[in-house]
């Protein structure tokens, strides 16, 4: 499981999402961003402020359970990758 900690400033201004994993904490976490909340149920341009590879895919798997596929594109010099797509073949 993870612990998340969330700062919310309303519709319009900056959003995060601290994520931590309950088994390895000082190992596995990142921070979820939205820098202009628009609300809830609507499209978000979100981003993660470092973090740990795996946990990163894990969150994004999730979202991709009601958004659809993600390109995630590392500012590690990784090419992007496509994230949940196994969720679009099950709709």
């Amino acid at each position: 499981g993870v612990d998340v900690q969330l700062t919310d400033n309303g519709v319009g201004a900056s959003w995060q999402a601290w994520i931590i994993s309950d088994t390895s904490p000082e190992e596995m976490w990142t921070l979820l961003n939205i820098s202009r909340y628009s609300g809830d149920d609507e499209p978000q341009e979100i981003w993660f402020e470092k973090g740990h590879e795996q946990l990163i895919k894990t969150v994004l798997n999730e979202i991709c359970k009601t958004s659809g596929p993600i390109v995630l594109m590392p500012d590690t010099g990784d090419p992007p990758e496509v994230v949940g797509i196994q969720h679009s073949r099950d709709l």
